[in-house]
């Protein structure tokens, strides 16, 4: 049988960069725990798990509204800006797929700086 994580990866294998990326975030976040407890209220909300066909999917509209009603408690707020950025990349909020080779070097560099991960 496979996890979550497996049946989400299937489930965006023929996706857009930006699906595959935002998913592969949420995934590789093990510290917020986003799909390693079926039980969980954005895996409850936000994902058609589909045990049948092995995949399954997020449902990016209802993540939206996840993000939008969430607590603004600090505690959480690691996780929230996760998935305001997975969101991010689904929306193409920064139209990453208009961006040269240079730009996109640029962007990267800006984000990893911003986090404290520049070199």
């Amino acid at each position: 049988m496979s996890t979550l994580a497996e049946r989400l990866r299937a489930g965006v294998r023929h996706g857009s960069r930006a699906e595959i990326a935002a998913v592969e975030l949420l995934i590789a976040d093990t510290e917020s725990g986003w799909f390693y407890h079926d039980e969980g209220d954005f895996v409850y909300y936000c994902v058609s798990d589909d045990r049948d066909n092995d995949t399954a999917s997020i449902d990016w509209d209802e993540a939206r509204r996840f993000f939008e009603n969430a607590d603004p408690d600090y505690e959480i707020a690691n996780k929230i800006a996760i998935l305001d950025f997975a969101i991010a990349l689904i929306e193409d909020r920064f139209r990453l797929g208009f961006l040269s080779d240079q730009q996109r070097r640029l962007f990267a560099t800006a984000a990893a700086n911003a986090t404290g991960n520049g070199g």
